[in-house]
C-alpha cells in the first residue's frame, strides 16, 4: 500500500490508478473530471470542502472556493453515494465508483 500526499495543482493523476482519493478543503472545478478518472472502478472518493453556508461564518472566504448546496453531490450523481452531508458550512461526500 502506498500513500501519496500531493498538491493537485501540480501532481499528475493517472487514470484508474487509485483505490481511494481524498480531497480536503480544496476546490478546483476543472480538476473534478481528472479526480473521477483517477479512481479505479470499485474505488472510493472522499471529499470535504466548504459550501456557501460557510460564508456566514467565514466572510473572508472566496465564494468561488465554496460549493453550492448539492453541487458536490451532482458531480458524482452517477456513482454509488455511501455518505453525503452538508452541515455547518461543509459539504462531505464518500462515493464508490461504478465497476461497469
Amino acid at each position: 500500500m502506498q500513500f501519496i500526499q500531493a498538491d493537485l495543482d501540480e501532481y499528475p493523476l493517472e487514470q484508474n490508478e487509485y483505490d481511494i482519493v481524498v480531497v480536503m478543503r480544496f476546490i478546483k472545478r476543472g480538476l473534478i473530471p481528472d479526480l473521477r478518472a483517477a479512481v479505479r472502478p470499485g474505488g472510493r472518493l472522499i471529499y470535504e470542502a466548504y459550501n456557501l453556508h460557510a460564508l456566514a461564518q467565514h466572510p473572508d472566504l472566496d465564494p468561488e472556493q465554496t460549493f453550492r448546496i448539492g453541487e458536490l453531490l451532482g458531480y458524482f450523481a452517477d456513482w454509488r453515494i455511501l455518505y453525503q452531508t452538508t452541515t455547518n458550512g461543509v459539504s462531505r461526500l464518500v462515493a464508490l465508483k461504478p465497476t461497469d
